[in-house]
């Protein structure tokens, strides 16, 4: 079987968020199951870093890195360059996966599928929620009257992290379509011996303070929500005033106002901005946390929460984030977008050791049965297994390329 995954961007632009991490991820387990598997992206975000213009071997796939311009490293991150690779890439594949709504990498790969009379998989990621499909609208608009409703509703299948996700699809094209739920994966959290002692070491340049930390890892942008969570530690902090707050995430133009609010809240000795964090860094973070919250309008499925998660951290989410398994396997809250909610989580969880203990092996136990990459991988290659199983639409009786 021979699949191969677009998207505009790979690792190790990993500015750009979890389907950076997601890929490296889970592909080495899916090629593991007999999945020869191809990526075809660009180098935006890390052109200088990567070799371009031939294959890359990685762990257990390959990868070609078209040159994007320097004034294309933004959506919808148009890449001629990238059409020679990719049709020579799906003529010989079984299908496609396409992956991220509104870019010039699904655009080209869905049009070449289908002169190739390949089946193709549409991952969006979150990108059609009624809040993603809020940020600049228009542009959005037009560009899916053009192309993006019609790259959807003639996929093959679609790839959803979450059933929310199939409903934001089917109320963006208008019908149903076949649909695979399959979440997002993460990697066991490492446990050693030293790893209390070396939290110090790793987070070496921040002060931590003393008492419990609510951890909050975010790119801080307006759909992120942290004036929420600022005004809810501030609700917190009355009654449990050895609580504060460490937010870690790159600045995407939202600090500068954040940092204003908790000012005006009288939380800046509480507030530790700790800026991007790498690998071992967010690994520190995760240990030294008592709790973990992200309060955003919308996520396709966020890594920052699995990965909480797999640390044995409960969290304390809003539903945006579509994560309800997290309150309905006892791993934490979850809760409307509003302060109040937001601080009841956190005080019922706070003000409760045996079941904040509980939730930690709860969290845990959800990271490990639910969201490993082993059951993730197992889930895609059946998905691929099922999808070429059915008949192929002809290019005639599939109609006009978009």
């Amino acid at each position: 079987m021979r699949v191969v995954h677009v998207m505009p961007f790979f690792e190790p632009a990993t500015q750009f968020g979890g389907p950076v991490a997601q890929l490296p991820l889970l592909l080495p387990h899916v090629a593991r199951r007999g999945v020869e598997i191809s990526v075809v992206t660009t180098n935006a975000g890390c052109r200088g870093r990567v070799a371009t213009g031939r294959w890359i071997r990685r762990d257990g796939y390959r990868v070609w890195y078209a040159a994007v311009a320097a004034l294309a490293e933004r959506p919808p991150f148009w890449c001629p360059s990238m059409r020679r690779p990719l049709r020579r890439a799906i003529a010989r594949a079984d299908a496609v996966h396409a992956c991220l709504s509104f870019t010039h990498s699904v655009l080209q790969s869905a049009w070449t599928a289908r002169q190739f009379g390949k089946p193709y998989i549409y991952t969006p990621r979150g990108c059609l929620s009624p809040a993603h499909l809020a940020i600049k609208p228009r542009l959005k608009q037009a560009w899916s009257a053009v192309w993006e409703r019609r790259i959807v509703c003639r996929a093959a299948a679609l790839h959803a992290l979450t059933q929310e996700e199939i409903a934001d699809v089917e109320s963006f094209c208008g019908k149903r379509v076949p649909a695979y739920q399959i979440p997002n994966a993460v990697e066991p959290f490492p446990v050693t011996d030293g790893m209390a002692s070396d939290m110090t070491n790793k987070l070496a340049g921040f002060e931590m303070p003393a008492g419990r930390m609510i951890l909050t890892l975010c790119s801080l942008q307006p759909i992120k929500r942290l004036d929420l969570l600022l005004q809810a530690v501030r609700r917190v902090a009355v009654s449990k005033p050895d609580v504060w707050l460490a937010i870690g995430g790159r600045d995407l133009g939202s600090r500068a106002e954040w940092e204003t609010l908790a000012s005006t809240l009288g939380l800046s000795e509480r507030v530790l901005w700790l800026g991007h964090l790498d690998a071992d860094q967010k690994r520190a973070a995760l240990n030294r946390a008592s709790l973990f919250a992200l309060t955003s309008d919308a996520e396709g499925m966020p890594n920052a929460a699995l990965e909480a998660l797999s640390a044995g951290v409960p969290c304390v989410l809003t539903r945006g984030c579509r994560l309800p398994e997290v309150e309905a396997e006892g791993a934490g809250r979850v809760v409307g977008p509003d302060p109040e909610a937001i601080a009841t989580g956190l005080h019922e969880l706070l003000g409760d050791e045996d079941r904040l203990r509980s939730a930690r092996q709860r969290a845990r136990r959800l990271a490990a049965q639910r969201f490993s990459p082993e059951a993730v991988a197992d889930a895609v290659v059946r998905m691929y297994a099922d999808l070429l199983e059915r008949p192929t639409l002809s290019l005639a009786e599939a109609g006009p390329e978009p």
